[in-house]
């Protein structure tokens, strides 16, 4: 990332807010944050703990929501923020000890991802590491906005950009590196491969999208402070909380009303008259591509 560690924090915090209010409102999919407060413990020390649930919504592949209650697939995401070390858990109450993710989130200046074992993973762990790569500029992207281009936006605040070049992060000062080490948990048998496919694949995405939207967001949050920054996460918090109530309302209200919908149609009257219909065969869930 073309910017110092310090501004790093900064910039994630807003861009990861964005992306929360963003994903949000669309049959009940989102981000809702439960708890966003201070924390100090013996393994990280000092920094900002939150918890997270992501609700998947409409999101599930339709075969999957005809059998198990959307809700139960609910993510929760617990994150331990001690900048410039991070730690985060994520984890499905409904697969219990059967799944979870974990990610350790390192962060330095003047790196350009070239620091070997940055995490100090013993001889065992590390023969069964994968690098993967990412370039927040030149990478394919499949969600692709032509506002979160790298390649086309430029800060004038912070005076960066764009980033042209296979070559861009040797000739940008600042730089700094984002290096995470994604440990996966998974005793689901016969779906572990598939399982972990699809999670680095959505890993690579969230990364490039988070990233991508920090660098092109810049003139945003550049002048701002970590108390402003963390106002603007409140606010955001608040307009989430505020939608999700929403939307429980209107959940609770569309019952309502298909109940009494349901109770009329149950009742005859004494001067009606019958026909023979043939109801309307129920729709087959199929799993989009």
């Amino acid at each position: 990332m073309p910017v110092t560690t310090a501004e790093y924090q900064i910039g994630q915090l807003f861009g990861i807010a964005e992306l929360s209010k963003e994903g949000s409102g669309k049959n009940g999919e989102g981000v809702e944050v439960v708890t966003n407060e201070p924390f100090e413990n013996s393994e990280m020390g000092k920094g900002q703990y939150t918890h997270k649930i992501y609700h998947v919504g409409a999101s599930l592949p339709g075969f999957v929501s005809a059998v198990v209650p959307t809700k139960m697939l609910d993510v929760h995401e617990e994150a331990w923020n001690a900048f410039p070390y991070c730690k985060t858990v994520i984890t499905c109450p409904f697969l219990g000890d059967r799944f979870s993710i974990t990610l350790l989130t390192i962060h330095k200046d003047n790196d350009t991802g070239n620091t070997p074992n940055i995490h100090n993973l013993p001889k065992d762990k590390l023969s069964k590491r994968k690098i993967v790569r990412l370039d927040i500029a030149n990478d394919e992207f499949e969600q692709y906005k032509k506002e979160d281009d790298p390649k086309l936006c430029r800060s004038e605040v912070a005076n960066r950009g764009p980033l042209t070049g296979n070559d861009w992060a040797s000739q940008q000062q600042p730089i700094m590196c984002c290096y995470k080490l994604v440990t996966v948990e998974c005793k689901i048998w016969g779906l572990q491969s598939k399982i972990e496919s699809k999670i680095q694949e959505f890993e690579r995405n969230i990364f490039l999208k988070l990233h991508r939207k920090m660098f092109c967001s810049m003139d945003a949050w550049a002048n701002m402070t970590m108390d402003e920054v963390r106002l603007h996460e409140k606010q955001v918090e608040h307009d989430l909380k505020q939608l999700f109530a929403k939307e429980a309302d209107q959940s609770a209200e569309g019952k309502k009303k298909r109940k009494k919908s349901s109770a009329k149609s149950t009742t005859s009257s004494p001067s009606s008259s019958t026909s023979n219909v043939v109801p309307e065969a129920e729709p087959i869930p199929v799993m989009s591509s």
